[in-house]
């Protein structure tokens, strides 16, 4: 986890570094307050929150096919300063990609999707028979859908009603996570070149109408008693493209969940179908799935980066039909 949080932090500040680049940039400074969401009654850990929402937002000088297919969208950095009734505080920093609904020269309707870590100042270690989270370090996630509107060309007023959630992705136990819904409302300042909401209309490349995609992935986990142990999925899909970043995906999984041990680990075997984006080299995958030896459901959710077409790496987020976690993996895979 300490990897993956020097590896942020690096990206975003090379990213902030490289702002000379952009043709325009937003920065944001927001207050919000908000309370917890749970996802199933078992979890109920009732608290308020307040705090600071820091954003930049970036505009691009040049688009690609993929960025004006979805209406030239912005990407960019967050900080989220967040505090707690009976919970602490908490830092999350993530990056964005924000897709308009609506966009004129004054307006500005958004929904956007974030990924990055988070840090808490309380865990189940600081806390009698606390069991949102057990590591300070954790994943970070999170949806908001805005409105953005332009007093001048230079400043603005912005609003947002977000979804946050991070956990360790059952690293660690206990791993219940932390949920928070919040209302923002805040002021941001434009610099850079002039902006235009024009762009080119979407131009049609070629794709394989066909596809297939085979992946392994590996990582560790705990037990109750906190005890670590690897384990290794692996998946088999394949696919039909509809678009050149848009397409059904259906597979096989195959789960060593089990710990290693003088008894031998029984794998797990689960059918899926879903759906997959593709955003430049970027892939986002969402597979419901039930498993083959009982009627339970569960949920793979995958980042994926191709490094090369068609090899990609890729993290995987699997949970119960209730958006527990049951592992994250991180791994290598190949379309064909």
């Amino acid at each position: 986890m300490v990897r993956l949080l020097i590896t942020s932090l690096i990206f975003n500040l090379i990213s902030c570094l490289t702002i000379g680049q952009q043709k325009q940039h937003i920065i944001e400074a927001a207050p919000f307050v908000g309370s917890n969401f749970t996802l199933t009654p078992a979890v109920d850990y009732t608290f308020t929150s307040y705090g600071l929402h820091l954003k930049h937002v970036k505009r691009r000088t040049e688009y690609k096919n993929w960025q004006q297919y979805f209406n030239l969208p912005n990407t960019g950095q967050e900080l989220l300063l967040a505090q707690y009734s009976y919970n602490g505080y908490s830092i999350t920093l993530n990056t964005f990609i924000e897709f308009d609904f609506l966009r004129s020269e004054r307006h500005e309707l958004f929904i956007s999707p974030s990924l990055g870590l988070a840090y808490t100042s309380e865990t189940s270690a600081s806390i009698i028979d606390y069991r949102l989270v057990s590591l300070p370090i954790n994943v970070s996630t999170k949806i908001a859908l805005g409105y953005r509107y332009m007093i001048s060309p230079t400043w603005n007023i912005s609003t947002e009603y977000l979804l946050s959630h991070f956990s360790n992705g059952n690293i660690s136990s206990p791993n219940d996570g932390l949920n928070m819904k919040a209302w923002r409302l805040g002021l941001g300042y434009t610099f850079g070149e002039d902006y235009s909401a024009d762009h080119q209309p979407y131009e049609k490349s070629q794709y394989d109408r066909f596809y297939s995609q085979v992946s392994i992935g590996m990582s560790l986990k705990s037990n109750s008693n906190n005890d670590y142990y690897g384990f290794v999925n692996g998946y088999a899909n394949i696919g039909l493209s509809f678009h050149p970043f848009h397409r059904i995906i259906g597979g096989v999984g195959i789960f060593m969940n089990n710990p290693y041990s003088s008894i031998r680990a029984t794998p797990q075997t689960g059918i899926c179908l879903g759906y997959q984006i593709i955003v430049g080299r970027i892939g986002f995958l969402f597979q419901p799935g039930w498993y083959m030896n009982s009627p339970k459901r569960y949920y793979q959710i995958s980042l994926q980066y191709y490094l090369d077409s068609p090899l990609f790496i890729n993290a995987s987020l699997r949970t119960t039909k209730q958006f527990f976690s049951e592992d994250l993996a991180f791994g290598i895979g190949i379309d064909f």
